[in-house]
């Protein structure tokens, strides 16, 4: 992996930044329980889809992600 993907997988997700707080929190709940039915849930709300979804998911559980901007 080179340094460029690296920047990038860890970037905060700008559709993020679409989402109210209570939406957010939602999420956090839903990881910090490892719930990924709530999760998927939860993403179809927001009219992901599966794929953005995990992508979001693998960026939550990084121990070096930005916080919420």
């Amino acid at each position: 992996m080179n340094d460029q993907n690296s920047a990038m997988e860890t970037e905060r997700p700008a559709l993020l930044d679409t989402l109210s707080t209570t939406q957010m929190d939602e999420l956090e709940q839903q990881y910090a329980q490892n719930d990924r039915d709530g999760w998927n849930r939860l993403c179809e709300e927001y009219g992901w889809t599966p794929d953005t979804g995990a992508a979001i998911w693998t960026w939550f559980g990084q121990s070096d992600r930005p916080a919420n901007s």
